[in-house]
């Protein structure tokens, strides 16, 4: 699929590729797959999607539509991995996706503090990510997809993460952190007065090179809070990834 309803004021997606959803139709994808199986003899797949699970309807759709081929073994001999929003009254979509052959599931819970996550424009809580990983965790494998560094930390908010961390590390398999960079195009980048930050133009920011998916981006600040000094914010940074 391609867009994202959501609005997170840290993601660009909304200029990229809009916030309306549109679904691929679920039997070029699976014809898409099952070439890719008969040519290269590659059997691991990951969807790109913004929000995998935005259409409860489109992920038994497609599911089902795997869960058919013979050349994708039924989902029996087939791995594969995508982005999922907290939407805990999907508890039912998890099994469905294990049987197609879902090995993982990646969670952006952001943070455990949920005055960052209202500031950000999350559309979950932190009980809402709750919810989620205990209800998947029992069938497939979840990444933890988190972010250090955002206008919204604040004193406070390291332990918070901590201590979601910590309460559910028996849940999860994995954790993802990266460091917040004013991304072009999101909200934060085009109105960061909004989310009471400035942009430290001082830093090569404007350099592509930052927005680096390698996740080698060093530990620093690349705003000015209004709740942390930047020797603050880059210790909670440093001590978090």
């Amino acid at each position: 699929s391609r867009g994202c309803p959501n609005n997170c004021a840290f993601c660009a997606n909304s200029e990229l590729s809009g916030r309306h959803w549109r679904p691929r139709d679920v039997e070029s994808v699976v014809s898409e797959m099952e070439s890719i199986v008969i040519d290269s003899g590659i059997r691991q797949f990951v969807f790109w999607d913004e929000y995998f699970n935005c259409s409860a309807q489109h992920v038994h759709n497609l599911c089902s539509a795997i869960c058919k081929s013979r050349i994708l073994g039924f989902g029996r001999t087939i791995a594969w991995r995508a982005t999922v929003g907290a939407r805990p009254s999907q508890s039912n979509i998890w099994k469905q996706m294990v049987r197609a052959g879902c090995k993982e599931i990646s969670i952006g819970i952001e943070s455990g503090d949920d005055r960052v996550l209202k500031d950000l424009n999350k559309r979950w809580t932190s009980s809402d990510n709750s919810k989620i990983i205990e209800n998947a965790e029992q069938y497939v494998n979840i990444r933890l997809l988190m972010m250090t560094g955002t206008p919204a930390q604040r004193p406070g908010t390291l332990q918070m993460d901590i201590d979601f961390i910590n309460r559910h590390l028996h849940m999860i398999n994995m954790i993802a952190t990266t460091i917040f960079v004013p991304v072009p195009g999101s909200s934060i980048y085009n109105n960061p007065e909004k989310y009471n930050c400035k942009l430290k133009t001082t830093e090569p920011n404007k350099s592509f090179g930052v927005y680096d998916s390698t996740g080698l981006v060093k530990p620093v600040p690349h705003i000015i809070s209004k709740y942390m000094s930047e020797m603050e914010l880059q210790k909670d940074m440093t001590e978090f990834i």
